[in-house]
């Protein structure tokens, strides 16, 4: 199979889109092909225009990749960077012989899906924030962690870790005054002021083009209770070292039940956020 497709195979596959979208009575139009392997459609939902793009090369028997052009404002089960996130693929059977009717699928579907993430943002962002994890990951230079403690909604300080010599770095978090297990492989890791806060409600996580800044660590702040307070003084206190790197790390209900949990690090200098410094989530 074709890395990449021919012509006459992305006019097979819109095709096949819009057959599919005239059993719907859905208008449908081309845009502009991209990249020589995706094409490009433009669907009229009940609230607004959906731009989408879909890969069409067929070396993989999967869904292919569908992305939302020029993303704007938060929705579930779209990415930063405007992947929509169509079928995690699990119990899924494709027939190789009918790829333009897997890519059709795959539009229709991921129109579906767009028009009730639609709804979501309109009436609480539920189901956005049921998946807020997967959303926090996609942000520009997140890193990946690992955490050794119970994520159960109390306040706390801890400490964390951070490999500066893996590519990318890797943090870890543990209870304070608790070694780090041994798979973490951070017993030769200077130890970090780190806190865990639980909000009823996170602020507004940055949507595409913003990045996480120090506006975030702002408006947590802002949400924070009394006793949390004094917490925060203790993690942005000054120390005998000076400025030092400070991770958050936040937790917030879900509405599908239990916690979802992300962080940040910041750096902060006299008890005062440093807003010209970056903020990684």
């Amino acid at each position: 199979m074709n890395a990449t497709p021919t012509q006459e195979q992305l006019d097979a596959c819109f095709e096949a889109v819009r057959a599919q979208c005239a059993v719907r009575d859905l208008a449908v139009e081309r845009l502009s092909d991209l990249e020589g392997r995706y094409i490009g459609v433009q669907l009229q939902g009940a609230t607004r225009t959906w731009d989408l793009y879909v890969d069409c090369n067929e070396t993989y028997l999967k869904l292919p990749l569908l992305c939302l052009a020029a993303p704007r404002g938060l929705l579930a089960h779209v990415g930063y960077s405007g992947i929509v996130c169509v079928n995690d693929g699990q119990g899924l059977s494709l027939d190789p012989e009918r790829h333009s009717d897997i890519v059709a699928y795959t539009v229709l579907a991921g129109y579906d899906l767009l028009e009730r993430s639609a709804s979501d943002a309109a009436s609480g962002m539920d189901e956005f924030f049921n998946e807020l994890e997967g959303y926090w990951l996609g942000l520009p230079n997140s890193l990946r962690g690992r955490a050794a403690f119970e994520v159960d909604g109390k306040d706390r300080r801890l400490t964390g870790y951070v490999n500066t010599q893996s590519t990318p770095q890797r943090w870890y978090f543990t209870e304070r005054n608790t070694p780090p297990p041994p798979e973490f492989y951070a017993g030769k890791l200077a130890g970090q002021r780190a806190l865990y806060v639980h909000l009823d409600e996170l602020p507004t996580p940055p949507a595409h083009p913003d990045k996480l800044s120090a506006s975030f660590i702002e408006a947590v702040h802002a949400r924070l209770s009394a006793a949390q307070l004094e917490l925060w003084s203790k993690l942005v206190g000054p120390s005998k070292n000076g400025p030092k790197i400070l991770t958050l790390l936040i937790s917030v209900p879900r509405a599908a039940g239990g916690r979802s949990l992300v962080g940040a690090v910041f750096r902060a200098n006299r008890g005062v956020i440093d807003t010209k410094a970056e903020v990684v989530p």
